[in-house]
Order: structure tokens, then C-alpha cells, then sequence
């Protein structure tokens, strides 16, 4: 899924984004994350989200520890780290969100692999 528009000043990429319920979001190539936002779900009891980060400058992709998701309960991780940082969520970067009954991670194009 994704929404997508031209960028909000010349130069800049492309947005757009994917949603769902639970799953996994693996970022696609020629993109980085901007935001991760999920709710856990009230039925589950509580849920996590969990972050394997990749991109150009990540040498030893692992996965962090789980996030807890309280039930009921809104997560908000902004991403606002530039391509090619330390900390950049790049392509191939997993985010894995399970218990949650919404999810939305926004993403920026960079036009790159």
C-alpha cells in the first residue's frame, strides 16, 4: 500500500506510507523511515513492536528488543534521521508489530538502493 506525493519542497523526495493491523514492513529499496506509529490492540492484552534496522551505514543488522505496545495504547516514533546515518532505518530495515490493531510507518524516497 502508499500514498504518495511529490515532496513538500523542490528536492525532496517522494512520502508515502503503508498501514495494516499486525504484521511485518520491510522497507523497500530507494526508501528510509520517517515514522512508526501502532496501537495495541484490547483484546491481546499487551503487544510489541520490534526494529531490525538496516541501510548503508548499518554493518551488523540485529534486531532490538521487543517494544512494549500497552493495550490500548498509541506508540509514536519519530524518525527524523537523515539517509545514511547512524541511525537510519533504510532499505531492508524490518519492523515487525504484533498484538497491535493499527499500524502506519511513513517513509521519504530517495531515488537510491
Amino acid at each position: 500500500g502508499g500514498v504518495y506525493d511529490a515532496g513538500y519542497q523542490v528536492g525532496n523526495g517522494a512520502t508515502f506510507y503503508t498501514s495494516g493491523t499486525s504484521g511485518t514492513v520491510t522497507v523497500p529499496a530507494g526508501a528510509y523511515v520517517t515514522g512508526i506509529y501502532c496501537h495495541g490492540s484490547t483484546d491481546a492484552g499487551s503487544g510489541s513492536l520490534t526494529i531490525t534496522p538496516a541501510g548503508p551505514a548499518i554493518t551488523d543488522a540485529q534486531a532490538g528488543p521487543a517494544i512494549p505496545v500497552p493495550a490500548g495504547q498509541p506508540i509514536t516514533i519519530a524518525r527524523p534521521w537523515l539517509q545514511g546515518s547512524p541511525n537510519e532505518l533504510g532499505v531492508g530495515s524490518v519492523i515487525v508489530f504484533s498484538g497491535t490493531d493499527a499500524y502506519f510507518v511513513t517513509f521519504l524516497a530517495y531515488g537510491g538502493t
